[in-house]
């Protein structure tokens, strides 16, 4: 997803490209409801029960935790995630 590091350091320009690639990147920290997180992504993402927490009678998550639980989960990327994303600019791989 990003350049490979030269010397322990990643190029901030092919740093920059990638987020510019994939603009989900930016939101990793954002708290979203269940159809943010599928629209952010692209797929069924689903709520992780135990890392969500309720505000206005929704579940929200951040966008890291529920990607990071749905593949511990299948233990890599579900197979329909990485066919919805093949090929795309924003490709999760």
């Amino acid at each position: 997803m990003f350049p490979a590091a030269r010397e322990g350091m990643v190029p901030s320009a092919g740093v920059a490209l990638a987020l510019r690639a994939r603009p989900w990147l930016k939101r990793l920290d954002t708290p979203m409801c269940g159809r943010e997180l599928d629209a952010c992504v692209g797929v069924s993402v689903p709520m992780p029960p135990d890392l969500s927490f309720d505000m206005a009678g929704r579940s929200y998550c951040v966008l890291w935790r529920a990607l990071d639980a749905m593949w511990s989960k299948f233990g890599d990327v579900p197979a329909d995630m990485a066919a919805a994303s093949a090929g795309t600019q924003d490709s999760l791989l």
